[in-house]
């Protein structure tokens, strides 16, 4: 089998991760209030990796994230979370849902306890145990986007791996087919994902509550 190519991820796990260290010690927001705070660090924290100034663009960006979760403020918490996974409102030209990918992927001491906090919320939905969250068409979803050449050989048959952020797909090929149509990169891609006929899965959910109509969003746990 090829060796793993380098990369930020490639000699992390999850044992060792910050991730599961602050996972394992904190709760899901309990409501509105208790979900401010841990966006709002979250958030705040962000900005202060990227330099990117408090007052000027993260708050203003926070202000907008709060007020269109408050439009729903009396929805259960995990409806909630998925309503602010699914926002089109933008900092810098990146959702929230890329934010908190990003600090996953990055595994961010400093932002450790915030980003645990919000995958608590969200994998309210994710986490699942039988009764079984509904399954696509013949166990098969779909993502698409842009491709890096470089990990290109690590995808080989057998080979067996974590993936540490929000893994969203579709049990629509053609709402794959546009996300590839959106990248700029050279390379693309199209992923088969294929869920267990008999094991299933409980990691995986359709994301019900959003706020990007016809996506048809099954959304994995990191």
């Amino acid at each position: 089998m090829p060796p793993v190519p380098a990369s930020e991820v490639s000699d992390r796990t999850l044992e060792t991760s910050s991730f599961k260290e602050a996972y394992s010690s904190t709760e899901a927001p309990e409501g509105p209030m208790d979900l401010g705070i841990v966006l709002s660090d979250h958030i705040q924290a962000y900005c202060a990796k990227l330099t990117i100034p408090w007052k000027q663009e993260g708050l203003p960006f926070l202000k907008k994230l709060q007020r269109e979760n408050m439009r729903n403020v009396d929805d259960p918490i995990d409806d909630i979370m998925q309503r602010m996974w699914t926002s089109a409102l933008q900092l810098r030209g990146k959702e929230f849902c890329f934010i908190l990918n990003d600090a996953l992927r990055g595994d961010n001491a400093e932002l450790a306890d915030s980003m645990a906090g919000l995958a608590r919320g969200i994998n309210k939905l994710c986490v699942t145990v039988p009764p079984w969250p509904p399954f696509p068409p013949d166990d098969l979803c779909f993502r698409g986007g842009g491709f890096d050449d470089r990990y290109r050989s690590f995808f080989v048959k057998g080979r067996e791996f974590r993936q540490p952020t929000y893994f969203a797909t579709s049990f629509s090929s053609a709402v794959a087919n546009g996300f590839i149509a959106r990248s700029a990169m050279v390379s693309k891609v199209r992923w088969l994902v294929r869920i267990d006929a008999v094991r299933k899965c409980t990691h995986v959910n359709l994301v019900r509550k959003t706020n990007v109509a016809g996506e048809e969003e099954y959304l994995f746990a990191p």
